[in-house]
């Protein structure tokens, strides 16, 4: 079946990501957000802090404000995991930049990539739709299409930390704000069919067969290791 954003966003349901890394090489989160959308509106956001079992770099730390104290008596990512992948199993998942939220998913969750039905990028969305601008960043397209930021969620939050406001860069900001980014967008999209599909699927971040295949394999790789260690492979 033809991906018809148009109709995902005006109808269906959607799930809105950003995740927030602890700035080393490999990055490990320290902060997911998934704000759930019905029929074009926010409804409820689930969101946890993650101890990544390391020291958060200070750098990362000043720009999305998530310390070590915070996360000290946070689950590690594999408590929550569990959770996580259920709402991404089948679902649609947008974000700006998704590709960065899957590199930072990476290490923990390698099989994220593999879970939702579509995966949509809002910078890709933009790049298309908001072309008043230079820079497609989550700031300037918000500001381009007017969005204003609540001070107080309009939709439940799910989960056990302190709310974080209007912090930005935090992840419940970024999820509302990439959100609305995308609602916004889509009422600019030109309705005829040809343009229509078009957008459609160039919002998509894919991974063709041979990558998606590759992902499977180091997954099972990985996954005999950890059942096996030390054992080499039979070929």
């Amino acid at each position: 079946m033809q991906f018809d954003l148009v109709s995902l966003v005006s109808d269906g349901d959607f799930f809105v990501l950003d995740v927030e890394g602890d700035g080393e090489r490999d990055q490990h989160p320290v902060e997911i957000s998934l704000l759930r959308y019905n029929r074009g509106r926010p409804v409820e956001e689930f969101h946890w802090l993650v101890n990544p079992e390391r020291p958060i770099s200070s750098y990362v730390s000043v720009m999305h404000g998530v310390t070590d104290e915070m996360v000290a008596d946070a689950p590690t990512f594999s408590e929550i995991k569990g959770e996580i992948a259920s709402l991404f199993d089948g679902s649609a998942i947008v974000a700006h930049n998704i590709r960065d939220d899957m590199r930072l998913l990476a290490p923990v969750m390698p099989e994220a990539p593999l879970l939702p039905s579509y995966m949509i990028d809002t910078f890709r969305l933009s790049r298309n739709l908001v072309k008043e601008i230079g820079r497609h960043n989550l700031d300037t397209v918000s500001e381009a299409l007017g969005i204003v930021l609540p001070g107080a969620r309009p939709y439940p939050v799910h989960t056990e930390y302190p709310f974080r406001g209007v912090a930005r860069h935090s992840t419940g900001v970024d999820t509302y704000m990439a959100g609305e980014a995308l609602v916004g967008m889509v009422a600019r999209i030109d309705r005829s069919p040809k343009q229509l599909k078009h957008i459609s699927q160039s919002s998509l971040y894919q991974m063709n067969p041979r990558q998606q295949q590759a992902l499977r394999e180091g997954i099972a790789a990985a996954a005999a290791e950890v059942v096996s260690p030390g054992v080499a492979a039979r070929v």
